[in-house]
């Protein structure tokens, strides 16, 4: 199977993630396009911020993202607490993103907490990981549109 890459820019997600035409859009390059359809695992959700990619790390109410937010930046000893392009940003959810499973499975969630892994080191990233994350919920992605 060949697929057309005609990049857009636009953000991967379920579109791409379930699609099941040749012609990929999105920023994955055609990476995940149709992955769900082909047995594969639910790729990381992206955003692009401020022309870098930014990937969701968790979700939840403006207080408590905010605090996750700033305990990572200042554990990460950088002074990028109010840089809009920061490694970690804090933003609303939009009504689009409000449809996502991941969002619709966290009660009263109405933020979202983006990490820009360029902008991380790799041992803060181990940190990351080995830590519990104040609301980041597990959904089966593979049951939507399919």
């Amino acid at each position: 199977m060949f697929l057309d890459l005609l990049q857009d820019g636009h953000t991967c997600g379920d579109h791409c993630w379930h699609a099941r035409e040749i012609e990929c859009r999105c920023s994955c390059g055609g990476k995940n396009h149709g992955i769900l359809l082909r047995g594969g695992e639910v790729p990381k959700r992206t955003r692009k911020i401020a022309g870098s990619f930014y990937e969701l790390m968790e979700i939840g109410t403006a207080k408590q993202i905010d605090q996750r937010r700033m305990d990572l930046v200042h554990a990460s000893g950088h002074h990028w607490l109010f840089d809009p392009a920061g490694p970690y940003l804090a933003k609303p959810i939009s009504e689009s993103q409000r449809k996502w499973p991941e969002v619709m499975a966290v009660s009263e969630a109405t933020y979202i907490l983006w990490a820009n892994p360029a902008l991380i080191s790799k041992p803060q990233r181990e940190t990351e990981k080995a830590t519990t994350p104040v609301l980041k919920p597990e959904v089966a992605l593979t049951t939507i549109g399919g």
